[in-house]
């Protein structure tokens, strides 16, 4: 019973952790991607979809590593490597969030920018060294 206990426990700090973080970047959030959503609604979306990201990525970390290290383990070092995992699915959480983040900034920029001036039909081929 008391491996159940202790993953538990694991469980329940990392989800404590991703939920402090969600709680605390939530509206920044939402507001940054207001900026790059077109719609409230998409940004509403995407606010909660990074929020569960940022809350289950910490706790997967957490879960999925218990076969690693079996029934070895002090309290104090339960404790670290709960401390370790989640802090670093929380880190890339919030990697994998900017980077979208960013990425969707640079797509809507692209779109914003004015298109090149075609020649006009008929004008002369550019020629190397003419000045434009």
């Amino acid at each position: 019973m008391q491996p159940l206990i202790d993953l538990v426990l694991a469980v329940a700090l990392a989800a404590a952790l991703g939920a402090a973080a969600a709680l605390t970047l939530r509206g920044p959030l939402h507001r940054a991607l207001g900026i790059v959503c077109d719609t409230d609604v998409a940004a509403a979306f995407w606010t909660g979809y990074s929020v569960i990201f940022m809350v289950l990525l910490p706790v997967l970390g957490v879960a999925g590593s218990t076969w690693l290290y079996g029934d070895a383990l002090t309290p104090m070092e339960a404790l670290s490597r709960t401390l370790s995992l989640a802090i670093g699915g929380l880190i890339l959480a919030l990697l994998a969030i900017g980077r979208a983040l960013w990425l969707g900034g640079q797509l809507r920029a692209k779109a914003a920018a004015p298109a090149p001036a075609l020649a006009p039909v008929g004008a002369a081929p550019w020629q190397p060294g003419a000045n434009p």
